[in-house]
């Protein structure tokens, strides 16, 4: 089996080599679950609560504690990623799964909004910093976000949240397909399991906002985590209300993504049959340059489940920490992961993420390794949008250099330090 581990993570004795001063990036975000538990790190002896990983260990690239073996890493190394790309706000990650809470605080501004559904903000004082090329964006901060309609009397906390968010949008939806995409208000997202324009969570299910979290929570806000693309954007598609969804749910859910203009599909679906149409939309999807991935699933079995084994679909396994006692090693199987040739790529499972609600918990599973995998095809695109000498980077060329083993800049990126003084060096630079 060929599999590329996606590579380690970063750890406190980053943060003591930059000023406390320093902006993210290079120094460390100041969300409060990113660094690892105090009293850990070394000079201190480790103790039976830093026997394993703490913090976001799943984005650091070497953990002080129980660092990895030279030339591995302990997680994505996400804090060395950083300091090439911080991501894009044009770069959108949908993600298909059970309806996301919007609202949330560490989400609300990293949501995707339809310019065909809604209207330009209008606050009382105008937008005299939007720039001409795109009204929508009111402040000119380069996004268009919820925070755009800061002062727009039409657009009030509707929901007494303290913060404007998605919710409170609601006031746009006019019953039409403004944009003539077929879906009417979709302002977000869409729920395909319900056939509206509302990806809202609707049953209290939390795996679609725990998804987002991993994926792109506000990063260096002082609240919550930090999500692994900063800068990227989320949009959602409601496809079924737990894993197992109906097939065409997700088919729709791949051709909103594509023909929105989006670039990656995250998924930890199961189905359990494939239609013709499921097929053909992830074909649709990868001819316009969609990188779909979906989660093996935790059923630690060799059988194969649709989406994962679609040529258009990357499968991800998880390896998870050795826990037994210190940690050993960083690439032991899940005890959870299906296994088999079909895989990919493998990353880190076992972190902290989003709720459903609206705080924060831990999750184990697949889908947390699918989640930072999405990032390798973002961290790509970001740095030039061209694959050396090969043209333009495609999603297939991605998926190609993945199943290869391949060496390419993002993996490179991504994998670890070889020594604490590595890490150090590379962020002190």
């Amino acid at each position: 089996m060929r599999t590329t581990l996606v590579g380690a993570f970063a750890t406190l004795a980053v943060s003591l080599a930059v000023s406390s001063s320093e902006a993210f990036p290079p120094a460390p975000p100041n969300d409060p679950l990113y660094a690892p538990a105090a009293g850990c790190p070394p000079p201190l002896l480790p103790t039976p609560a830093c026997a394993s990983p703490t913090g976001q260990w799943n984005l650091l690239s070497y953990w002080p504690n129980n660092p990895p073996n030279p030339g591995h890493a302990s997680g994505i190394s996400a804090d060395l990623a950083w300091d090439v790309t911080v991501g894009r706000p044009d770069v959108t990650v949908v993600v298909l799964d059970s309806g996301v809470n919007y609202d949330h605080e560490d989400l609300r501004n990293k949501i995707w909004l339809n310019r065909g559904e809604l209207p330009i903000p209008a606050p009382l004082g105008g937008c005299p910093g939007a720039p001409v090329a795109d009204p929508h964006d009111c402040n000119g901060d380069g996004v268009f976000n919820v925070r755009d309609y800061l002062g727009d009397p039409s657009v009030l906390d509707s929901n007494g949240s303290g913060a404007l968010d998605r919710g409170d949008l609601r006031v746009f939806e006019d019953g039409a397909d403004d944009d003539a995409n077929g879906f009417v208000d979709d302002l977000s997202g869409i729920d395909a399991r319900d056939t509206d324009g509302d990806e809202f969570r609707t049953n209290g299910e939390g795996h679609g906002t725990g998804r987002n979290g991993f994926i792109a929570a506000e990063t260096n806000n002082g609240l919550g985590l930090a999500g692994i693309c900063p800068r990227c954007t989320l949009a959602n598609v409601r496809v079924e209300g737990s894993f197992v969804p109906r097939t065409e749910t997700v088919g729709i859910g791949a051709i909103w993504a594509a023909d929105s203009g989006h670039e990656v599909i995250n998924m930890a679906l199961g189905a359990t049959s494939a239609s013709t149409m499921t097929r053909a939309a992830f074909d649709y999807a990868t001819r316009h340059n969609v990188l779909a991935l979906n989660a093996t699933a935790n059923e630690f079995s060799f059988h194969q489940n649709f989406q994962t084994v679609f040529d258009d679909v990357m499968a991800i396994g998880a390896v998870v920490p050795d826990l037994e006692a210190n940690v050993t090693t960083y690439l032991r199987k899940g005890n959870f992961s299906n296994y088999g040739a079909h895989i990919d790529v493998v990353a880190p499972s076992d972190a902290p993420t989003t709720s459903g609600g609206t705080g924060y918990g831990d999750s184990s599973g697949t889908s947390v390794g699918r989640s930072l995998t999405v990032n390798l095809d973002r961290a790509r695109k970001d740095r030039t949008g061209r694959c050396r000498g090969r043209g333009p980077l495609t999603s297939a060329l991605i998926r190609t250099d993945a199943q290869d083993g391949s060496k390419s800049a993002a993996v490179m990126r991504f994998s670890g330090p070889r020594s604490p003084d590595d890490s150090i060096a590379r962020r002190s630079q």
